[in-house]
């Protein structure tokens, strides 16, 4: 029985071959796009969902008035990070994200330009993106200390093990490499290849009036951010996605 409906089916095909493309063409193109939304729907449904704290890693969003409009932004003045792990005892830890920069890396004859930025050393603590040298508690923990990704590290140092090396940026500030980490997946909001720590917090955003950081923060377990939220009133912790 299915063998005769197979023979009818491809004599069908045959008497009407320009019919039988176009059809065949359309369905593998809407079974192409289906795949497609798929596996953006499911890409999306894992951005930055892969840290194992994620339940308690919040943004802070930053409200403020103008004109007599109450608006939100997600960049922040660098006193908030310090504020709120100091006066709340909900806040784990606090980290201050910078701009990325493109800047010169220079080791020996090797000058390669490349992306990063500068983040308050819990920021390794509270995001644990893959480290496959160093010790995380450690890594950022001296002011010239340095996080190369790992394809940045081999273009700068090929096989050579990067650990302890010293770089030099934009030809006058030496750091010293003290982790590598896995190049940074697709589905994260990060976008970078070195890490720096933090030094210049002060200079980038002196009072509570400049507003220059991303700041994140990771509350204690069984915190009800609803209720935390209430307590800040200027700050409002959320979720990205």
């Amino acid at each position: 029985m299915i063998r005769n409906n197979f023979k009818i089916a491809w004599r069908n095909l045959l008497k009407s071959k320009g019919y039988a493309t176009i059809n065949i063409i359309g369905l593998a193109i809407g079974m192409a796009a289906v795949l497609m939304i798929a596996i953006w729907v499911q890409n999306q449904s894992q951005f930055d969902n892969f840290y194992s704290n994620k339940d308690n890693l919040y943004r802070v969003w930053n409200k403020y008035e103008d004109v007599g409009q109450i608006g939100m932004s997600n960049i922040t003045s660098g006193p908030a990070s310090v504020t709120l792990k100091a006066e709340y005892p909900e806040v784990e830890h606090a980290a201050r994200v910078y701009w990325n920069v493109d800047r010169l890396l220079s080791f020996d004859e090797n000058k390669i330009k490349s992306k990063g930025t500068e983040v308050d050393p819990s920021f390794m603590e509270m995001f644990d993106f893959k480290l496959l040298k160093g010790n995380r508690s450690q890594v950022l923990s001296g002011p010239q200390n340095i996080i190369l990704t790992e394809s940045l590290s081999k273009k700068i140092f090929g096989d050579t093990d990067p650990l302890n090396k010293t770089l030099i940026l934009d030809n006058k500030e030496p750091y010293q490499v003290s982790g590598i980490i896995a190049d940074l997946p697709s589905n994260t909001d990060f976008d970078f290849n070195y890490l720096i720590p933090l030094t210049k917090a002060d200079n980038y955003s002196p009072n509570w009036n400049t507003s220059t950081f991303m700041t994140y923060i990771q509350l204690k377990d069984g915190t009800d951010v609803d209720a935390f939220n209430k307590k800040t009133k200027k700050y409002h912790c959320k979720k990205d996605k």
